[in-house]
């Protein structure tokens, strides 16, 4: 266990929210003096990390896509009319390097996130097929309606 020296300062409050702001750039830190050594401040999210934020917005499923092959194969992703919709995210090489941190991972990859945040499951190959797989095993067979 790692223990800290010192106290929290509960004075001091701190709002943290993802927006982008048009004409400020996301490579760097942004900071406004407001006098009595307050200030306020803008922190670009790494990498592609606000996408994923916006992305896992709202009752679905989101596929995300790390790096070439598994960008390319979201061409050949079909998805059920039943069940949770599927939203898919491109995270392309050059822009990996945060996501594949965040989730463990060193090569290309399918990464599924159910609705609830939790991975569903990680793939490094056949991601046609284990998309499928897991919609047949997740999801409701069409014309099959709960109550």
């Amino acid at each position: 266990m790692t223990h800290f020296i010192g106290d929290t300062d509960e004075s001091d409050r701190m709002i943290v929210a993802d927006v982008t702001l048009t004409g400020l750039p996301r490579n760097r830190w942004h900071i406004w003096p407001r006098g009595n050594c307050r200030f306020m401040a803008l922190c670009p999210l790494p990498d592609r990390a606000s996408q994923l934020f916006d992305a896992f917005r709202g009752a679905h499923l989101t596929l995300i896509a790390v790096g070439e092959p598994a960008v390319s194969a979201l061409t050949q992703t079909s998805w059920p009319d039943t069940g949770a919709a599927l939203k898919t995210v491109e995270i392309p090489d050059k822009d990996a390097a945060g996501v594949r941190r965040i989730y463990g991972i060193t090569s290309p990859a399918q990464i599924l996130v159910r609705p609830d945040g939790y991975v569903a499951y990680v793939a490094h190959d056949d991601w046609t097929g284990t998309l499928s797989k897991y919609a047949e095993l997740m999801l409701p067979p069409a014309g099959r309606r709960d109550t």
